[in-house]
C-alpha cells in the first residue's frame, strides 16, 4: 500500500509538471499564430491600397452590384472606378480581381443564346424579369493571376432586370451599366463591342414616381 501511494503521488506531480510545460508550448504556438495573422492582415491591407491606387476613385453610383462570373466561377461584387473595375468575393473580402484600363485588350457585350429564347417567349406586357447581358473582357498578353491561376479572359453576367412594362424604383438600368463599363474599362480609342439582335431593342422602363 505504501508503494502504491508513493507511485500515485509521484505520478500526480509528474502530470502537473507536464501540463505546465504543455501550457507554455500552447502559448508559444498561439503567439506565433497571432503573429502570422497580423502579417497576413498587413499584406492584405497593402494589396488593397495598391489596387485602389491603380483603379483610381470609385464611382459611388456603380458599386457592389452582385454578378455571376463564368470565368472565374462564382458570385462577385462589381464596382466601377475611374481607371478600371473591381470584382470582390462577398464572402472573402481579401479575394479581389482588379482590372485596369491598360489591362483590357477589348470587351464584348452580348446575350447568351438561351436568353434570347427566353426573350422570344416573353409575351407583350409580361412581368417576368429579363436576363442580364454577358460581359467578356479579353486581357492584354500578361493577363492577371487569380487563385494562383493565370487568366487571359474575365466573363460575367449582369443580374436580371425588370421588363419595360414593370414600374421600378431602380435609379440605374442596364444601359447605364453599359455606359459605366465603357467609361471605366476603355479609352477614347476603344469601346465595347456590342452584339445586338432585333429583340434587344426594348423601350425604356417606366420609373415609379
Amino acid at each position: 500500500e505504501e508503494i502504491s501511494a508513493h507511485l500515485m503521488g509521484g505520478g500526480g506531480g509528474g502530470a502537473a509538471t507536464t501540463d505546465d510545460t504543455s501550457a507554455d508550448g500552447n502559448n508559444g504556438e498561439l503567439k506565433q499564430e497571432e503573429s502570422k495573422e497580423d502579417t497576413t492582415n498587413t499584406n492584405n491591407d497593402d494589396e488593397t491600397t495598391t489596387a485602389n491606387d491603380e483603379l483610381g476613385e470609385a464611382i459611388t453610383s456603380f458599386s457592389s452590384l452582385e454578378v455571376s462570373c463564368i470565368n472565374p466561377r462564382g458570385k462577385f461584387l462589381l464596382s466601377l472606378h475611374n481607371n478600371g473595375i473591381m470584382l470582390q468575393n462577398p464572402k472573402k473580402a481579401e479575394e479581389q480581381i482588379t482590372i485596369t484600363k491598360e489591362a483590357v485588350k477589348h470587351a464584348v457585350w452580348f446575350r447568351k443564346p438561351e436568353d434570347y429564347k427566353s426573350l422570344k417567349q416573353l409575351k407583350e406586357g409580361s412581368k417576368k424579369p429579363i436576363p442580364g447581358h454577358m460581359i467578356l473582357m479579353c486581357l492584354e498578353d500578361d493577363g492577371i493571376t487569380f487563385r494562383k491561376k493565370a487568366m487571359k479572359q474575365i466573363c460575367f453576367q449582369l443580374p436580371s432586370y425588370a421588363a419595360p412594362s414593370v414600374e421600378t424604383d431602380e435609379d440605374i438600368n442596364e444601359e447605364d451599366w453599359y455606359n459605366g463599363l465603357n467609361s471605366s474599362l476603355l479609352s477614347e480609342q476603344k469601346s465595347i463591342t456590342r452584339v445586338l439582335a432585333t429583340m434587344d431593342a426594348q423601350p425604356s422602363k417606366t420609373k415609379k414616381e
